[in-house]
C-alpha cells in the first residue's frame, strides 16, 4: 500500500516508523450502522470481512452498530459486537457508544457508514477515550442526503442540489477530527477531497474491499445455447437493471441472451420491470447466496448508472472465476481491466453496452481465458490483503501521534 501523495522514500520511512510502534497487536473498534446478521448492504458485509480477518490474526476487535433489539453484546467469529437499539435518541446512542469506548479503550476507532450516529460527538468521545480515528469512505452520505448523487427522474446530479448544500458544512467538524481516511476506491475518496472534506487528514489510503470465495472457481454452464448473463444485488434504479433490460429488449441480441437475476424486486419497480421483461428470457432467483448465481452464469453484468463507490458484486464474481461486463462509473473501472477480466461500457453513450455485449457474444472462444483471468484477480482482493493494508495505515496513524 502506498499512502496518497507520498513519494516512495517517504512511504518507506513511514513503514519503518510504524513498525517500531509498540507491539504487533492493535485494538480496533469498528463503528457502522449495521452488522451481521442484520446487515444486508455492502458496507456491513465489508466491515464484517475486515473485522473477522483482523480478529483471526489476534487483534482485539469490537464492533458498535445499531440494531432492532435493545442493547446487547454478542460474539461472532472472534469479534465482539455491541448492538445499540436504533430506537434510542441520538443523545442515548452517543452515551452508550461513549461508555463502550471508555471501557474497551481501543487504539483505533474505524468509523464507516455512520447513518444514525451523531458523527462529531462520536469522534470527540473516541478521542477522549484515547483512540485515533480512521474513517473509511464507503458511500456518499457526507455529500448527498440520498447518499447516491443520483435522482431517478434526471440521473446523475451535475452539481450539488439545494437539499445537499448544507451536508458538507455539517460534516466538516467530524472530518477535522479524523486522523486517517480510507477510500474504498480512488474515485470515492477524490469526490470527498474535491468537496473540501478530509483535506487536513494527512494519512490517506485507497484500500479496496475484500471478498473470500470458494477454493476453486465454479464450473461454467454448457457451451451451447444462449449466453447466461447474471445480475446480483440490490434492485434499484441506480443499479441499472431496468435500464439494461430495456436496452436488451429493444435489441436483436435479446434472443441470444438469458438474464439470471439474484435479488428481490421492490414493489415500486415490479410493474416497470414486468413490462420490460415481457419480450425477454429472464429468470428470477430471488435473494440467494452469490455462489448459487455464479454457478449458473457465463458472465456477470454490473450496469450501474450512478458512481458506484466500488462494486462489491464484481469482487464476488472474480472470487468465483466469473468475468464482468461493467459500466465505467465510480470505482468499477478500478476493478475491471478491460479486455482482461471483463469488459467496460459507458452507459451515457448510446448503444455502448450493446456493442460490448455483441463483442462478447461474437468471441465466445475467449470466454475461458476471461474466466481464468477473473479467477486470478481474486488474490488482489483477498481478506488478508485488505487487513494488511489497514494495519499499515493504523500503525502509521499511531506512530505519528
Amino acid at each position: 500500500m502506498k499512502f496518497r501523495g507520498e513519494r516512495t522514500e517517504e512511504s518507506l520511512r513511514r513503514l519503518q516508523i510504524m513498525f517500531s510502534w509498540r507491539g504487533n497487536d492493535v485494538k480496533i473498534a469498528f463503528i457502522n450502522r449495521r452488522y451481521h446478521p442484520e446487515g444486508e448492504a455492502g458496507p456491513a458485509f465489508s466491515v464484517q470481512s475486515l473485522a473477522e480477518e483482523l480478529a483471526s490474526q489476534g487483534h482485539e476487535t469490537n464492533v458498535i452498530c445499531l440494531g432492532n433489539a435493545e442493547l446487547h453484546v454478542t460474539q461472532y467469529r472472534g469479534v465482539q459486537i455491541h448492538r445499540l437499539s436504533e430506537r434510542l435518541s441520538p443523545e442515548q446512542i452517543i452515551l452508550a457508544a461513549s461508555q463502550i469506548l471508555t471501557h474497551q479503550r481501543p487504539d483505533i476507532v474505524n468509523t464507516n457508514w455512520l447513518l444514525g450516529f451523531p458523527p462529531t460527538e462520536l469522534a470527540e468521545d473516541a478521542k477522549t477515550a484515547g483512540a485515533r480515528i480512521v474513517h473509511t469512505v464507503r458511500e456518499y452520505g457526507f455529500l448527498c442526503v440520498n447518499g447516491t448523487m443520483f435522482r431517478p427522474a434526471i440521473g446523475l446530479c451535475a452539481e450539488v442540489c439545494e437539499d445537499c448544500r448544507s451536508v458538507p458544512s455539517f460534516m466538516r467538524d467530524f472530518c477535522q477530527l479524523v486522523d486517517g481516511v480510507v477510500g474504498v476506491s480512488e474515485f470515492c475518496l477524490d469526490a470527498h477531497l474535491t468537496a473540501g472534506l478530509f483535506r487536513n487528514t494527512s494519512h490517506r489510503a485507497i484500500i479496496h474491499n475484500s471478498f473470500e470465495g470458494p477454493r476453486k472457481p465454479v464450473t461454467p454452464p454448457a457451451d451451447s445455447g444462449p449466453m447466461r448473463l447474471g445480475f446480483l444485488g440490490r434492485i434499484h434504479p441506480v443499479k441499472g437493471l431496468a435500464w439494461f433490460l430495456q436496452q436488451l429488449a429493444d435489441s436483436p441480441l435479446a434472443k441470444q441472451v438469458q438474464v439470471v437475476v439474484a435479488g428481490k424486486v421492490p414493489d415500486p419497480l415490479v410493474n416497470r420491470i414486468a413490462d420490460v421483461c415481457s419480450s425477454l428470457h429472464v429468470e428470477w432467483l430471488g435473494f440467494v447466496p452469490p455462489k448459487q448465481l455464479m454457478e449458473q452464469i457465463d458472465w456477470l453484468i454490473a450496469p450501474s448508472l450512478w458512481h458506484e463507490p466500488l462494486g462489491r458484486v464484481i469482487l464476488e464474481a472474480f472470487a468465483h472465476g466469473v468475468p464482468v461486463l461493467g459500466s465505467r462509473m465510480g470505482g468499477i473501472p478500478e476493478l475491471i481491466q478491460h479486455g482482461e477480466n471483463g469488459r467496460l461500457f459507458q452507459p451515457g453513450t448510446p448503444g455502448d453496452v450493446l456493442r460490448e455485449l455483441s463483442w462478447i457474444l461474437e468471441n465466445r472462444s475467449q470466454w475461458p481465458e476471461y474466466r481464468k483471468r477473473a479467477w486470478s484477480s481474486r488474490t488482489t482482493y483477498a481478506p488478508e490483503q485488505t487487513a494488511t493494508a489497514y494495519l499499515e495505515l493504523y500503525r502509521s496513524v499511531l506512530a505519528n501521534h
